[in-house]
């Protein structure tokens, strides 16, 4: 997933997700190029990555009791002028969308009385 400073990834139900990683900055100086973001509930401090780095956290078991796997990791795989690319590795039961997407999620779940 690409995002700009600013934008989020939410990780987790829609309406209730477990994650909600924000990215805050991109920085370069002589030794590399770093993304500066927060994992809201896991992770609140900002994490700084190099290109290639990765960083892991656990799902909670009582929100998904069913998985076969509850690790998450974020791997920062390029960065292109103010633009990260972040990979995501998760079980598949493990819903991931950018911000705009759960907004738009959420705004037909409403619409039909879901949620």
């Amino acid at each position: 997933l690409s995002r700009r400073p600013g934008e989020r990834i939410f990780i987790g139900p829609v309406g209730d997700p477990f994650a909600v990683v924000t990215l805050h900055n991109i920085t370069v100086d002589s030794s590399a190029v770093r993304a500066s973001f927060t994992v809201s509930g896991t992770h609140p401090l900002p994490q700084s990555l190099r290109v290639g780095e990765s960083l892991r956290f656990e799902v909670c078991a009582l929100l998904l009791p069913a998985l076969t796997s509850r690790t998450v990791t974020l791997k920062l795989t390029e960065v292109r002028g103010n633009q990260a690319r972040i990979g995501i590795d998760a079980a598949r039961e493990i819903e991931i969308h950018r911000e705009e997407v759960t907004q738009r999620i959420a705004a037909e779940m409403r619409a039909a009385g879901v949620l």
